[in-house]
């Protein structure tokens, strides 16, 4: 299967999305992804290729930065049509979209190419605290908008699977924690009681 990853962030960056790609190319799958290269410090692993990852630079403008709410506009509207740019070439069989702002794209890709769409909600994207009145209305309205289009739903927490069940029609759902990704590579499991010389006969809890 060929799959497309989405993201407004840089998922280099981005532990959560680094793991499904991992996973999915681990059993068989072929991964591509398109995302924003913002301006972090990137620390490289080896779980993934990064030469996989088509990076979209953002054209910002100073206006944008005065008005955040012009800014969330701006970036919503640019993603998407950089997205739907790289993604129909790729032609995806299912497209995982990260947070709601690739579901315009993803729903017309998936009009293109007959592909199939995994919504991952990372929060209540609607009821985050960062956002207003206005906004948070504009992003539930843009889910629902884009609900019937999608084919499977996956989100962090029983209680935001709950709510999303309440104000939206079922999907097949799951829930995917933000856990570690657990590699046995190394035999040295004393690493940190040896680092910050704690007795081997200690519990360590993080």
């Amino acid at each position: 299967m060929k799959i497309l990853h989405l993201s407004i962030n840089d998922i280099r960056n981005d532990t959560r999305t680094i793991k499904q790609i991992y996973s999915a190319e681990k059993n068989g799958h072929s991964v591509k992804a398109i995302c924003f290269k913002l301006k972090k410090k990137i620390k490289k692993t080896k779980l993934i290729d990064y030469k996989k990852i088509k990076l979209v630079k953002p054209i910002y403008y100073n206006l944008f930065f005065i008005n955040k709410f012009l800014y969330k506009i701006y970036t919503l509207l640019y993603s998407n049509f950089m997205f739907v740019k790289f993604g129909i070439k790729i032609n995806p069989d299912l497209i995982h979209c990260s947070d709601y702002h690739p579901l315009f794209s993803a729903t017309i890709i998936k009009l293109f190419c007959g592909s199939k769409i995994i919504y991952d909600a990372h929060e209540l994207e609607s009821q985050t605290t960062n956002l207003n009145k206005i906004y948070s209305k504009m992003v539930y309205f843009y889910e629902k908008l884009h609900w019937p289009f999608i084919d499977g739903f996956i989100t962090v927490s029983p209680s935001i699977l709950k709510w999303y069940k309440k104000f939206f029609k079922k999907k097949n759902s799951i829930l995917t924690v933000n856990s570690p990704l657990i590699l046995k590579h190394s035999k040295k499991n004393d690493y940190l009681k040896n680092k910050y010389k704690i007795k081997k006969n200690k519990k360590l809890f993080l």
